[in-house]
């Protein structure tokens, strides 16, 4: 499976591609002086997954999308144990739901599972690594706000 991007759109000399057995990287290359490369995309299990970057100083994340039914959104954060996440979404109708997994679990973590048609959770975080979070499109084509607190 190839992942393509429109030329007018990404300028690939501005980024570093990495891999392992299980993932695809794309980052930012040339970050400046003393500032770590960015992640910005990784592709895992056939999905594609965009990393949640928090502002300097933030502890705080919002990413806008538009959503089809049925289709999916795939994100990642990197955060340590014993911090607490809080994971809501905003969309004029129900009509997007989330949950939350766990470093290298495909099992959504307990309350988070697609079944509750949760629009807010808040946890303390078990296990240090990137936590995924999956949004669903459960009614019509939707915008959204996803918004992401780890203190």
């Amino acid at each position: 499976m190839g992942v393509t991007f429109p030329a007018d759109e990404v300028n690939l000399a501005k980024f570093d591609f990495s891999c392992n057995a299980s993932t695809i990287t794309l980052s930012s290359a040339d970050p400046g002086p003393n500032k770590p490369h960015k992640q910005i995309f990784s592709f895992r299990n056939g999905s594609i997954y965009k990393h949640i970057q928090f502002g300097k100083g933030s502890n705080f994340g919002e990413v806008y999308k538009r959503l089809a039914q049925g289709a999916e959104d795939h994100y990642l954060i990197h955060v340590k144990a014993g911090q607490k996440m809080k994971v809501s979404i905003d969309n004029k109708y129900p009509a997007a739901i989330f949950s939350v997994f766990e470093p290298k679990s495909s099992i959504a973590i307990e309350e988070t599972e697609y079944k509750y048609n949760r629009h807010e959770w808040s946890g303390l975080l078990n296990k240090s690594g990137e936590y995924s979070i999956v949004v669903k499109g459960i009614s019509g084509e939707l915008n959204y706000c996803l918004k992401v607190e780890v203190n």
